[in-house]
């Protein structure tokens, strides 16, 4: 579950996006990010993946500013497959973008 908003952000040609568990493509951005911090690791992201649990009833999107900047992001499950090592370190880190800042923190779900 997270415990803050999820921030996903994807940038093209010096022009970002946004994305939100709503989107398509959200779950292939949650993906491609987290094989990002795990191979920057050093560890393997081979057989990684991750997604919004989009049928989860009370998910939403929270905005927040920091350091003067809105921000907005998903508050909504999301589900890891992949090794127990790569499962430990999203744990560990957080996903999406801006973690460092508090952004993406996950809880267990009971």
């Amino acid at each position: 579950m997270a415990e803050s908003p999820i921030f996903l952000k994807y940038s093209k040609d010096k022009k970002s996006t946004y994305y939100y568990f709503t989107d398509a493509q959200s779950d292939d951005i949650l993906t491609n990010n987290a094989k990002h911090k795990l191979r920057k690791a050093g560890l393997s992201d081979n057989g990684l993946t991750v997604y919004f649990e989009k049928n989860y009833p009370s998910a939403y999107t929270k905005g927040t500013t920091f350091k003067g900047i809105f921000t907005k992001g998903s508050v909504c499950p999301i589900i890891v497959e992949g090794s127990s090592e790569q499962i430990a370190f999203i744990w560990d880190v957080g996903i999406g973008n801006s973690t460092g800042i508090g952004f993406g923190s996950l809880s267990k779900m009971d």
